[in-house]
């Protein structure tokens, strides 16, 4: 009697079909199916030995269902006793309480034994399909029965719980279950392959059907026309149901082999991409260009325009930092950084205005309670600067001019052009403020990195840096792959370009709602090639502010396509007059772009301090410190005029409450250690391009004088002319080389004067002068570290003896290689003596004593070094 006609009495009684007619008719199909090759004959097994259990039974011993059902032992199927787990992230079963399980099978292992003489030998739990198999034996009830009173038993034992709403079911298991511990997860699509006989579609649905209700039974071929069968439950604990009970179970010498499929639904769109996707892939690719055209463009001009007018920022100065040269106090509430401010689309924030200004009195108030530090204000020798700066920003309107801040610090902060910045910002109420800051590009910074930090400080978003990556990625393979035919599009510059352009773009649209505000006022601008020109005139304040910030020689060395495309930019901008652009460079940035014309700059100059305005500077910060002109004469010799250092002097003073001397020795002592790390090293370095007897050359020279000629230190035997180590301790900031106008001698001049009708008699001496670079100290505070270093008498003999043994190492090199030709002039000498060449032997014995005397003169070097070694290990033992 096959297993799925007799179920329950629950499921017979929904079957409209008999049950005993059904299996009649069954078993006639597949005595038909059969008929050709009478079966085999089976063994058969007496009822008083019985088999092991189904999962134990070797393969060999495969029985008939209606074997397995008369059996006194069998393996019951136990499902929905907890959830089931259907992919990796499902934890409902960690969540489910297990402890009940436990105790309802204990229970009901203690019942069987006790009131049906029913023995569980084992249990075998399966997490992933929510049951357990049962294997028991009876001596009274045969496996079906056996099961039935199970079934009856566990029937209502089940907790209340809003993970598992489903009843508990049992089944026998009919064949031999896969138990694996694979990561496998059922599903409710099973496929059944027929080892024999196939089914037709009616035997595998009345096969199936006792285990759930079914959506779908098909019966399908595969390419090697082979019958196999596909069922669809409606829950999934159907197919776990019929996958754990029927896989390998025979039915009339048909064995069923279950195993999950994924079911996959028919698709309308997927047919329709399929039929076409010809049509489809470029009307996609098309529509997705044409909706990044008109969706982010716009997107990034708004956050853009954000950022430029600082629609979200309580106050504009804090675009330049906290950490970078000085932190200004705001003194007084700044209502003018938040009047009269634009709006996208014309739209007032009359709120978010109030809010704003509100915001900014609460700060202030705060900030005059507690104090401020009187380091965060505009040094005193760079008041000029600022006051030539506002009154160049002030008629920045009517001029196309590009203002250059110059300071005299490379590659470095210290001047106080990032504080005159954030002081005029405040003073003067400018709103519309863009801040290009590279101060923190060195050498090693690529060109994608500083095309991230151009997006970043103009608020270009979405950026979409990753697509541009890979876009790139696979132009260059393209390049590659084309041998050049196809070259990239995706560079750097093009990326550029595009930032700078969608900037441009919003600050045209930003002046058009700056002339509707102001009520169209015309500003007439004279020409010298025409007629008076008309431009909107704008108030200094609503005159967007561009600052370019950290464009100093070493920047522009290092990365010089992307630094003369931002230069380009800014100069166009100017001359547009869409914003006033101001550049903080060094003097060499200057002069070089001053000499230019093809745009027009203003050059302010920031230098150093004088020691008069230091002194002025240290007891205004140290008002509660007595400083004598002693102490400020030998800060002044020690940290010149630097702002940067004498506000670092002031701290320790002022917070750590060290003695001026004290701290200032701490300072040189930081400072030695920077120069003897970074430049007086003989460990291999990526980036030192120098020696260790070039580094020595040079901090011995700068230790005695202010300033070196650079012609002098170039062409020297240390250097040989190669400015590669010169440039590269300039990169590291040991150095500083600067260029300026000096006198040269030069024979006198004629020239007439225009004034007079008669030409001037006598001849005038006009004098001439020249470019001449000079190297100095990085800083003054390394003028003292170099005396230091050399004064030191440990330090300098260390270097001294290692600069004597690489010395030895290239004089026994070059004596090496002198014997070597002298015994080769030597030995062709012998055999020119025998062939008896007598111009031959002149020159051989010629070159014969030269290399004699290049040996004798590079032994007694050698000596010379070997002894100079000798003594200096003899000092520092």
């Amino acid at each position: 009697m096959r297993p799925g006609l007799q179920a329950g009495r629950a499921w017979s009684a929904r079957v409209p079909v008999h049950t005993a007619l059904a299996r009649r008719w069954i078993q006639r199909s597949s005595r038909q199916r059969t008929a050709a090759t009478p079966p085999e004959p089976k063994p058969q097994t007496p009822l008083n030995e019985p088999p092991p259990p189904a999962a134990s039974r070797p393969k060999s011993n495969d029985m008939d269902v209606e074997v397995v059902e008369k059996l006194h032992r069998g393996v019951l199927w136990l499902s929905n006793l907890h959830p089931i787990k259907l992919n990796r992230i499902d934890v409902r079963h960690k969540l489910y309480d297990m402890a009940y399980v436990d105790e309802t099978l204990k229970r009901m292992i203690e019942k069987m034994d006790q009131r049906h003489a029913i023995e569980i030998e084992r249990i075998v739990h399966r997490s992933p399909e929510g049951g357990v198999f049962i294997h028991f034996k009876s001596s009274q009830y045969d496996a079906k029965g056996a099961a039935d009173i199970i079934r009856q038993h566990l029937m209502d034992k089940r907790k209340a719980s809003f993970l598992l709403k489903e009843k508990i079911r049992a089944h026998l298991v009919m064949g031999k279950p896969f138990l694996h511990d694979m990561e496998a997860y059922p599903t409710r699509t099973i496929r059944v392959d027929f080892k024999g006989p196939a089914m037709d579609m009616e035997e595998l649905y009345n096969v199936l059907r006792p285990y759930g209700h079914l959506n779908s039974v098909n019966i399908a071929k595969n390419s090697e026309g082979i019958r196999y069968g596909t069922a669809s439950y409606n829950k999934i604990h159907g197919s776990i149901g019929a996958s754990n009970c029927l896989h390998r179970a025979v039915m009339q010498d048909t064995k069923l082999l279950i195993s999950y499929e994924k079911y996959l639904k028919p698709s309308a769109l997927r047919e329709f991409w399929n039929n076409y996707s010809r049509v489809l892939l470029p009307t996609l690719l098309s529509a997705t260009v044409a909706f990044a055209y008109t969706m982010f463009d716009p997107l990034r001009e708004f956050f853009v325009y954000n950022h430029i007018t600082n629609r979200f920022l309580l106050s504009p100065e804090s675009k330049f930092g906290e950490e970078p040269d000085f932190v200004l106090n705001t003194t007084g509430p700044q209502e003018e950084a938040t009047a009269n401010k634009p709006a996208m689309g014309g739209i007032e924030l009359r709120l978010y205005n109030a809010v704003k200004s509100q915001a900014l009195d609460l700060v202030q108030r705060v900030s005059n309670i507690f104090g401020s530090s009187s380091s965060d204000q505009v040094p005193v020798w760079s008041k000029e600067a600022l006051e030539q700066l506002r009154q160049k920003v002030a008629t920045s309107s009517n001029s196309d001019e590009v203002i250059m801040l110059a300071g005299p610090l490379h590659h470095a902060q210290g001047c106080g052009k990032t504080t005159i910045m954030r002081a005029l910002v405040r003073e003067e109420g400018i709103t519309n403020l863009l801040h290009l800051d590279f101060r923190r590009a060195d050498t090693f910074v690529s060109d994608a990195e500083l095309l991230k930090r151009l997006k970043q400080a103009v608020g270009y978003k979405p950026s979409l840096t990753v697509l541009y990556k890979l876009q790139r990625m696979i132009e260059e393979l393209l390049a590659v792959s084309t041998r050049g035919v196809v070259a990239p599009q995706a560079s750097t510059e093009a990326h550029v370009r595009q930032v700078l352009d969608c900037v441009s773009k919003v600050l045209q649209s930003l002046r058009k709602w700056n002339s509707k505000s102001n009520g169209n006022a015309k500003a007439v601008t004279p020409t010298s090639n025409g007629p008076a020109t008309t431009t909107p005139a704008r108030s200094a304040s609503d005159m967007p502010l561009i600052v370019l910030n950290g464009l100093d020689s070493v920047f522009l060395n290092d990365h010089p396509a992307f630094a003369q495309q931002l230069m380009d930019w800014a100069f166009t901008v100017s001359h547009e007059r869409l914003a006033t652009v101001v550049l903080l460079c060094d003097e060499n940035i200057a002069e070089d772009y001053a000499e230019e014309t093809r745009v027009q700059t203003a050059v302010l100059q920031v230098e150093d301090a004088s020691a008069e305005q230091a002194k002025n500077f240290m007891q205004l910060n140290l008002p509660h410190v007595e400083v004598t002109d002693q102490q400020i004469a030998a800060v002044s010799g020690v940290l010149g005029g630097r702002l940067s250092d004498i506000n670092e002097l002031v701290r320790r003073v002022e917070f750590l409450h060290q003695p001026m001397a004290e701290a200032l020795n701490d300072m040189v002592s930081k400072a030695v250690s920077f120069v003897a790390g970074h430049a007086l090293t003989t460990r291999p370095k990526t980036d030192a391009h120098w020696t260790l007897q070039q580094a020595w050359k040079l901090v011995s020279q700068l230790a005695e004088d202010e300033e070196i000629p650079f012609e002098r230190m170039l062409y020297s035997d240390t250097f040989n002319g190669d400015d590669t180590a010169l440039y590269a301790m300039q990169r590291a900031r040991l150095i500083r080389i600067q260029h300026r106008s000096v006198p040269v001698e030069a024979p006198p001049v004629s020239r007439s004067w225009l004034a007079s009708s008669q030409p001037k008699a006598d001849d005038e001496a006009i004098p001439v002068y020249r470019q001449q670079l000079f190297i100095q100290p990085a800083r003054p505070l390394f003028r003292e570290a170099f005396r230091r270093i050399v004064h030191d008498a440990t330090l300098s003999d260390g270097i001294r003896l290692q600069l004597l043994k690489e010395e030895a190492g290239k004089l026994l090199k070059t004596m090496h290689a002198t014997e070597e030709e002298l015994d080769k002039v030597l030995d062709m000498l012998t055999e020119a003596r025998g062939g008896h060449v007598t111009s031959v032997i002149k020159q051989l014995v010629h070159r014969a004593d030269q290399l004699a005397a290049t040996l004798e003169k590079t032994v007694n070097k050698i000596e010379q070094v070997e002894a100079a070694k000798k003594s200096l290990a003899a000092l520092m033992l």
